[in-house]
Parts: structure tokens; C-alpha cells; sequence
């Protein structure tokens, strides 16, 4: 799968960013749409969305474990 240059920019876009406010990350999962999670992919920028979910739910996951 190929990404597109400089498209992966955009997860500090507020449009993509607004998908995590307000989410409840126990009643959410943090993954793409296409892998039964509830974040839109950046179009042309899957691998780099996908990077941000898993990153973001490891550090959920981790959070959770020292707490």
C-alpha cells in the first residue's frame, strides 16, 4: 500500500483530531472504521492514521495498566 507524500500531515488537522475529543476510550475502540474501530482514515494516508490509532491505543493501554 502506498502513501501519499506529506499527507500524513493532516492527523494535526482539527477535522481529524475532533474524532478523539470527547471519546471514552473503555466504550471506543481506537482503530480504523475499516478494522472495526470508529476513526476515519485520512484518504491517502491509511498507514499513517493507522500508526496514529495503534500508538494512541497503546498509550491507553499502558495508562490503564499504571494506574
Amino acid at each position: 500500500q502506498k502513501e501519499t507524500v506529506g499527507r500524513g500531515d493532516e492527523i494535526k488537522d482539527e477535522i481529524f483530531i475532533k474524532q478523539f475529543r470527547g471519546v471514552d476510550p473503555a466504550k471506543c475502540k481506537i482503530a480504523l472504521k475499516e478494522s472495526g474501530g470508529n476513526i476515519d482514515a485520512i484518504s491517502g494516508s491509511t498507514i499513517s492514521t493507522e500508526a496514529f490509532c495503534k500508538a494512541l491505543q497503546r498509550a491507553i493501554d499502558l495508562y490503564n495498566k499504571e494506574k
